[in-house]
């Protein structure tokens, strides 16, 4: 039976969320075998309780710092910024084993990079209710990518898009910061034919 929900893991409906589908894509399926029992308890303390049925939706504060501790606890050799964008890697190719990231790996291998980017921003809406992708074609194999929110690691969401772009075979794939803010990341996204 699931532990009762905290004002930090039960969020009102209006409140910024990260949906269960991301929770499990990241942490059951992303790093699978790399949460140590230290993570876990660490992860169960701010709200996080792996060994129970996920909640419906976490808050995006709870995500936030569920986050930070992982990165610090599974990349401790790594500069942070390093460590935030293997997670964003890990994140997006654990979300592919998902019932419903496997139907969108499939659906980028078989539209290819630049479809798989121009639906991207839609893929965002089933993870959260916050995150915004705006896209802008510079030309076929290179777009302008702004998204409004990092959780504060814009590396985070860099890994992110690598990998995405990854899992939608593009070719000699660059992925680069142009622009950081506080909640903020502009990206330049190329790859070729």
């Amino acid at each position: 039976m699931a532990a009762p929900a905290t004002a930090s893991t039960a969020p009102s409906a209006t409140a910024p969320v990260v949906y269960d589908g991301a929770v499990e894509g990241v942490f059951l399926r992303g790093l699978v075998g790399r949460i140590t029992p230290s993570l876990s308890a660490k992860l169960r303390a701010l709200g996080l309780d792996l060994d129970q049925k996920l909640q419906p939706t976490y808050s995006r504060e709870l995500w936030t710092q569920v986050l930070e501790v992982t990165v610090a606890e599974l990349y401790p050799e790594l500069t942070r910024e390093e460590g935030f964008r293997r997670l964003g890697e890990q994140a997006v190719n654990g979300i592919g084993y998902t019932m419903i990231g496997k139907v969108l790996v499939q659906m980028a291998r078989l539209m290819g990079p630049r479809r798989s980017l121009l639906r991207l921003p839609q893929v965002f809406t089933s993870m959260n209710n916050f995150m915004k992708m705006e896209l802008q074609e510079v030309e076929p194999c290179h777009f302008r990518v702004h998204v409004n929110e990092t959780y504060g690691h814009p590396a985070y969401v860099q890994g992110a898009m690598r990998a995405a772009m990854s899992l939608a075979s593009a070719k000699d794939l660059q992925v680069n910061i142009l622009e950081s803010e506080t909640q903020g990341i502009s990206l330049e996204v190329r790859w070729v034919q």
